[in-house]
């Protein structure tokens, strides 16, 4: 089962460090997360679906308030509800969006939509895509690694890395400030319930907790409890094993649609192999008329085949039954069979039959008029039938087949 490499990126450069996990299928641990070049994965871990975490000071991550639309105009109209908040153009953006919300209606606005957006220059995306691409590894997925952190009622998460702070309230809200800064960063961070009802978890490295704990410590007197997770030196892991509660945005949509396998280098050939399949169908152009011919049974008289198998065999319940019991070998199914083949050859209609059943060994079929019958005989005369016409008085006519004597012959 095909193994997935997570990997942390941290600068666009090809010689950048770059941290590494590598999971099986089953969710575990291949080989614990270790730092190295790109060139180095892409030779250890051949095959391996790759998902790649950017920084999230790579883009804007944030929620679009839109009216009550069909989900075919979300992506249309997002650009125009977030562009008093972008600096570039519009055409300049990739908009990669998640999973809308019901928004409902409030005293002060109509109901809508809550839909979260990461915004991000296009050539920045291309850039990180073509980075990976150039080691050949292709992106199955990319996520900013600030939504990896996944929201938790109850309480204020936080991942200090270095000097920054990633604060996530139990609602998704995020912010990032400095380390230092807490105070200030709680200011700008929503949190309903209240702070002091809440709980602070903060994830971060001993060394990192030993620089800033105590500030950290006197920052969040406000709240009802602070906790502190180790985490090791490499935080890819824990931002791993997150993935699942967070669903982030996958980066990878639209024009960045991860490519497939099986079309990579392929392209080129496309136009040769739709001129061989033309080609093909040519061949065996005139093969499939013989083939629809001789299995007419189900196709040009499908509206009778069902009526005549039962009318012989009454437990027949259903078409598939009725092909099933014409498929054995036994004398009535042989002929039935054989009579519908010939039947279609002669231009027989389906809606010009009334019944064909099997009766005493003969094949009984019934015309709603005579129309056109005189040459389906012929034609049946002439693929070795004995037939016997019979005129109705509701002007049906019957054709009564007998092969018998043809088979017995040598």
């Amino acid at each position: 089962m095909t193994q997935t490499l997570y990997l942390r990126l941290t600068e666009l450069a090809a010689d950048a460090p770059v941290e590494g996990l590598l999971v099986a299928a089953d969710g575990i641990v291949v080989a614990e997360a270790t730092t190295g070049a790109l060139t180095e994965f892409a030779a250890r871990c051949p095959g391996a679906r790759v998902i790649a975490l950017v920084p999230g000071s790579e883009a804007l991550a944030t929620t679009a308030r839109l009216p009550k639309i069909s989900a075919a105009k979300v992506r249309t109209s997002l650009p125009y509800a977030l562009e008093e908040f972008l600096a570039s153009d519009l055409d300049a953006q990739h908009f990669a969006i998640g999973r809308a919300a019901a928004r409902a209606a409030t005293s002060s606005g109509e109901a809508g939509l809550n839909v979260p957006v990461i915004v991000m220059l296009r050539t920045r995306l291309d850039s990180w895509v073509d980075l990976l691409r150039a080691q050949g590894l292709e992106p199955a997925a990319m996520h900013l690694e600030d939504s990896c952190v996944a929201a938790k009622p109850g309480d204020v998460v936080g991942w200090m890395r270095a000097d920054e702070l990633l604060l996530r309230s139990p609602s998704g809200d995020a912010v990032v400030g400095r380390s230092d800064d807490l105070a200030a960063a709680l200011q700008l961070l929503p949190t309903d319930p209240p702070a002091a009802t809440l709980g602070l978890q903060i994830h971060a490295t001993a060394d990192e907790r030993a620089r800033h704990g105590a500030l950290i410590e006197h920052a969040a007197t406000g709240f009802s409890r602070v906790s502190w997770l180790a985490l090791p030196s490499s935080p890819l892991p824990w931002l791993v094993s997150q993935l699942a509660i967070a669903a982030p945005i996958d980066l990878l949509q639209g024009e960045f649609a991860p490519r497939k396998s099986v079309a990579i280098g392929v392209t080129r050939w496309r136009l040769a192999a739709a001129l061989v399949a033309v080609m093909f169908l040519l061949h065996v152009g005139e093969r499939m008329f013989v083939w629809q011919r001789d299995n007419t049974a189900a196709a040009l008289l499908e509206r009778t085949l069902f009526d005549a198998v039962k009318s012989v065999r009454p437990e027949v319940q259903s078409p598939n039954d009725a092909q099933a019991l014409l498929g054995k070998r036994d004398s009535s199914g042989r002929a039935l069979t054989t009579a519908l083949a010939d039947l279609a050859a002669a231009g027989a209609a389906a809606d010009s039959l009334v019944l064909v059943a099997v009766e005493a060994g003969n094949v009984r079929i019934e015309f709603r008029s005579s129309l056109a019958t005189d040459n389906i005989e012929k034609s049946l005369i002439a693929e070795n039938w004995q037939v016997r016409k019979d005129a109705m008085i509701d002007g049906r006519v019957v054709l009564t087949l007998n092969r018998a004597r043809s088979e017995r012959a040598p």
